[in-house]
């Protein structure tokens, strides 16, 4: 008998929601995730080759491309730089989209890097987000607007949040510092209604400024 692999996530499908519905903080996915390094010349071609206009440097965007290789489904796309555009896909596009940007951009140099294995996205929402974000990281949350993607510290790991909507922060991080940052969310929405999640005892949480980074 042939056992299917199955990828399994540091979060272990994490999902926590207060009763009021006040605060929630879950797992998102499983997508596909591809770094590109490009020219700012290279701007146009990428979109074209996406089927999609790209969004500005510190912004993001997600759309469901009418054509190209994500065709008919949802493809993210998040800028923290300006040359640097992270794209997230459906891990059965991933393939079709690579060999797209590479066809497009085959005459200059650029860099597409696979992160699928590397990067984990999860989901904190609710009326309580920013209260419980607060707890754990030392960011400006006035940066927080719709459209925003900024780079910041939570409980001492470095992640990419994405505020995809009002009261919806998506946060992208290293799959070795994911369950970090799960828990350290969590531990900081249980006064605001999270139920108990599966705990942490051999990563401590520290609220900024009380104790390692």
């Amino acid at each position: 008998m042939i056992v299917p692999l199955v990828s399994t996530s540091p979060l272990g499908g994490l999902d926590l929601a207060a009763r009021d519905g006040s605060i929630a903080l879950r797992e998102a996915g499983p997508f596909a995730y591809l770094l590109l390094r490009m020219r700012q010349g290279d701007k146009a071609a990428t979109a074209q080759a996406l089927g999609v206009d790209l969004p500005d440097p510190g912004a993001g965007s997600l759309a469901r491309p009418t054509r190209g290789p994500a065709r008919g489904g949802d493809l993210g796309l998040l800028r923290c730089g300006v040359d640097d555009l992270l794209i997230r896909t459906g891990p059965a596009r991933a393939s079709a989209v690579v060999a797209e940007i590479a066809s497009a951009l085959a005459a200059t140099p650029h860099l597409l890097v696979d992160l699928s294995d590397a990067l984990v996205t999860m989901v904190l929402s609710g009326a309580a987000m920013e209260t419980a974000l607060g707890r754990v990281t030392e960011l400006d949350l006035r940066m927080l607007v719709p459209g925003r993607v900024v780079e910041a510290t939570l409980s001492g790991a470095p992640a990419r949040l994405w505020c995809s909507a009002p009261a919806r922060l998506e946060i992208v991080a290293a799959s070795s510092d994911a369950r970090h940052i799960g828990m350290a969310l969590a531990a900081a929405g249980r006064p605001l209604g999270l139920p108990e999640g599966p705990s942490e005892p051999d990563i401590p949480w520290h609220p900024p400024g009380s104790g390692p980074r």
